[in-house]
C-alpha cells in the first residue's frame, strides 16, 4: 500500500530527527513542553484515502473527509498513550466502478516524541491498534449495491509534528500528522481478490489541549 510506504519514510525522517535533536533533549525536559502526568484532548480534521482492489494507479484514489479525536496521557515527556476515534468517508474508483462509504475507526494510540527547541516543537511517530466498522458500497454502471456492515482489526503507523502555541500550566499546541492503516479484511470495496487486504491512509491537522495536575 502506497500510503504505508509514505509513512515508513516519515518514520525514517523521525529517526533522523531523533539523532539530530539528541543534544537538545535535556534542555527540552526543563523547557516549555507539556509535563509528565498531563492529560490531553485532541481534535483533527483532514482527508482519508482508501487503498483496495480498485486502486491500480494514482488516478484511482479519491479524497474523502476525515475527523479524529483522541484523549491521552503523557506517561513520559517522550511518550503518550491515548484512546482515539475517527470518522470519515473514503472511496476509490476504476473505470465505471466506485467503492467506499463512511467508516468508524477506534483503538489505542502509542506515541513516541522528541522535544526540540525546549519542547516548543515536537516531532513524533506513533503506532495505532484498534478496529474499523464500515458498511461498504459498490457503484457499477450507475447502480449502487450496499453490503452488510464489516468490522475488522486495524494496525497502522504514522508520524507528524506538534507546535506549542500557548505555554503555561495548561499548554495548547497545533498538530500536523499523516498515517497509514492496514486491516484484516478485503471487503471494504466489496471486491475480494484473495490477495492483499484493504487499508487506508490519511493526513490531518488539529489542535491539542493539555491539562496538568500541577
Amino acid at each position: 500500500m502506497k500510503g504505508l510506504r509514505i509513512c515508513l519514510l516519515l518514520l525514517v525522517l523521525f529517526a533522523t530527527l531523533c539523532a539530530d535533536t539528541s543534544a537538545q533533549r535535556s534542555r527540552g525536559r526543563a523547557g516549555v513542553a507539556p509535563p509528565k502526568g498531563a492529560f490531553r484532548v485532541g481534535a483533527d480534521g483532514g482527508t482519508a484515502i482508501l487503498g483496495d482492489d480498485l486502486t491500480k494507479s494514482f488516478d484511482n484514489y479519491r479524497l474523502g473527509p476525515f475527523a479524529n479525536i483522541d484523549v491521552g496521557y503523557v506517561a513520559h515527556q517522550n511518550f503518550v498513550v491515548a484512546l482515539y476515534g475517527s470518522i470519515g468517508s473514503m472511496s476509490s474508483s476504476f473505470g465505471d466502478q466506485e467503492a467506499g462509504n463512511f467508516f468508524l475507526s477506534y483503538g489505542l494510540h502509542f506515541e513516541g516524541r522528541i522535544l526540540s527547541n525546549r519542547g516548543a516543537i515536537i516531532p513524533f511517530a506513533y503506532v495505532r491498534l484498534g478496529g474499523l466498522t464500515m458498511r461498504p458500497s459498490l457503484t457499477h454502471a450507475g447502480e449502487t449495491t450496499e453490503a452488510d456492515e464489516v468490522t475488522a482489526f486495524t494496525y497502522g503507523i504514522g508520524a507528524g509534528i506538534e507546535f506549542l502555541v500557548k505555554k503555561g500550566r495548561n499548554p495548547i499546541s497545533i498538530r500536523l500528522m499523516g498515517g497509514g492503516t492496514l486491516t484484516t479484511t478485503d471487503e471494504l470495496d466489496m471486491l475480494n481478490s484473495g490477495g492483499n487486504k484493504d487499508g487506508f491512509s490519511y493526513i490531518s491537522a488539529g489542535i491539542l489541549f493539555y491539562f496538568s495536575r500541577r
